[in-house]
């Protein structure tokens, strides 16, 4: 019965630390970007794993007494967080969210790259040259390796302009 009354009582304690982790929970809005959101989830989960890990490991020398039933809590809550990642990151390998955002991220730069087609068959039919069209072409290469937005970069260099 002790033992139940302390369990009880080290899951309320961990119950308030993610409370106090995690302090906006009641006010969540609602997701729009569900991938992105699993993707900050775990690695929020990932943060709490390894802050718990850490205050567990500064208190395992403790031998008892009200320092005892705080090193309980401590060890719920990184066992909890623990759990959450680890079914967290099943189900992100499960429905394949890597390979997803990076399908996404594909579409993206298929979509730039057909609208920099566009533009250069519109630059042809007008009597752009080939050196100024390769001249936007470098210009806009350029332009994505400051920006670091380098997702078609090789792609673009690869089929030049149309």
């Amino acid at each position: 019965m002790k033992a139940a009354a302390e369990h009880r009582q080290a899951e309320a304690a961990a119950e308030t630390v993610v409370r106090q982790l995690w302090s906006g929970l009641d006010k969540a809005e609602p997701v729009k970007d569900p991938v992105g959101s699993l993707e900050r989830l775990a690695g929020a989960l990932e943060q709490l794993v390894d802050e718990t890990g850490r205050k567990v490991s500064e208190m395992e020398h403790l031998a008892g007494g009200a320092q005892l039933t705080q090193l309980r809590a401590e060890v719920v809550l990184f066992e909890r967080a623990l759990g959450h990642l680890r079914a967290l990151l099943v189900d992100m390998a499960r429905l394949g969210i890597a390979s997803r955002a990076v399908e996404v991220q594909q579409g993206q730069a298929d979509q730039m790259l057909g609208w920099l087609r566009a533009g250069f068959e519109a630059g042809a039919a007008v009597g752009m040259s080939r050196v100024q069209l390769d001249a936007v072409m470098g210009g806009f290469l350029e332009a994505m390796r400051r920006s670091r937005a380098g997702v078609v970069v090789g792609e673009l260099e690869a089929g030049g302009p149309s």
